[in-house]
């Protein structure tokens, strides 16, 4: 596949993404977090005050819900979602939240002193998921923790 035939079905994938994660903002509807996430939010908000990181970027920030917890615990926040619905929920909350791709993020290289990324990844194929990881690591401190969590329901292995 030629690279811009490449990029332009990337860019169909998560348009439809995006208006999937649109209608569901304008819904209403907000995906309870589980306790086994809740609780591995803990415990990387513990290890980033232990290693006295004070920013954090989160790439999927749905709703808001995982932004507002680090922003109770003292961490400068910065989210990015696919979707306007979800930037807009985040915003509403006052969350520095922006429209913009795990692709392509547009920040410079080293800028966030840590990452988190909750059932956002499972979202990319598995042809695209190095390219993800590397632009994760490029917008990351040298050695910052990058918690990423691929579940999307109870620990069990099923078909999204």
């Amino acid at each position: 596949m030629e690279p811009a035939e490449a990029a332009m079905k990337e860019h169909g994938s998560e348009q439809r993404l995006a208006e999937f994660y649109n209608r569901r903002a304008a819904s209403g509807w907000d995906h309870p977090l589980s306790p086994r996430r809740v609780e591995q939010r803990g415990l990387f908000i513990s290890l980033l005050k232990s290693e006295a990181r004070h920013g954090v970027l989160e790439i999927g920030t749905g709703t808001g819900l995982d932004g507002l917890t680090f922003v109770q615990a003292g961490i400068h926040y910065t989210g990015v979602d696919l979707a306007e619905g979800h930037v807009r929920q985040a915003r509403s909350k006052g969350l520095d939240v922006s429209v913009a791709s795990a692709r392509s993020l547009p920040f410079a290289d080293g800028t966030f002193p840590a990452v988190w990324s909750m059932s956002t990844l499972l979202h990319i194929p598995a042809a695209d998921i190095d390219g993800v990881l590397r632009e994760l690591v490029r917008v990351a401190a040298p050695n910052a923790p990058i918690a990423v969590g691929l579940w999307s329901g109870d620990d069990e292995e099923g078909l999204n």
